[in-house]
């Protein structure tokens, strides 16, 4: 992939996911105690998140890069459609979230909470950061499916960078501001996000597909790539 088309697909995927990291991860860090930081701990902290989903990029990346070379590049963007409907069905339809995911989500928080209550060194909010990415999330499957489609770790490393800094603008808002914000994330965007997770799903399976459609689905003599 391109560097343009690793920042693009990255960037434009945080940039409409931030107000849904405002609405779901923003209140975890408050309720953690985390509250008024300064711009540059607010910024730290989201920084440590972004170098989080980059190693989680870069292990899909390396995953699809090794099913690519054995011919399966078309498949991997099928499964990876097939798997964010699946998430998506038990998340939004379902209400429900898978047992694996209930029982990281719940791991990953008491750990959170466990570090908070540690005596705090300098370079605690960029450590918070690094963990609290780690928490499940519809978008960050559905990056980290792209990541995968990819076929290269550094594209998908790439990619999943530029998706934790397009994340950064409105969560830094909310992180300076409080609370102040948050009506406004779950005012009607919330409703959005099913449907934007939906399209790129369907998206990426069209890619797998070949049906000779230019860009949309490209035939097997183009070649699979991921937006």
């Amino acid at each position: 992939m391109s560097f343009e088309l690793i920042f693009f697909t990255g960037l434009v995927t945080g940039l409409i996911g931030g107000l849904h990291c405002v609405g779901m991860c923003g209140p975890i860090a408050l309720s953690l105690g985390y509250s008024n930081p300064g711009f540059l701990q607010a910024l730290i902290y989201n920084f440590g998140r972004a170098v989080s989903y980059s190693f989680m990029g870069l292990i899909f990346g390396f995953i699809g890069n090794h099913l690519a070379l054995t011919g399966l590049q078309q498949s991997i963007s099928i499964v990876a459609g097939i798997l964010i409907l699946l998430i998506f069905g038990m998340q939004y339809i379902f209400k429900n979230k898978p047992w694996l995911i209930s029982h990281w989500y719940r791991s990953i928080l008491q750990t959170l909470k466990d570090f908070v209550a540690r005596p705090k060194s300098k370079w605690f909010s960029f450590e918070l950061g690094v963990v609290n990415a780690w928490l499940p999330c519809g978008l960050v499957y559905l990056a980290l499916m792209t990541a995968l489609a990819s076929g290269s770790p550094w594209s998908g490393a790439g990619i999943m960078f530029f998706f934790g800094l397009g994340t950064i603008p409105l969560m830094l808002l909310f992180m300076l501001s409080g609370r102040k914000v948050l009506s406004i994330a779950r005012i009607n965007y919330q409703k959005f996000v099913p449907y934007f997770i939906l399209m790129m799903a369907v998206l990426l399976i069209l890619r797998g597909l070949n049906l000779g459609i230019p860009y949309l689905s490209p035939g097997t003599n183009v070649g699979v790539q991921c937006h």
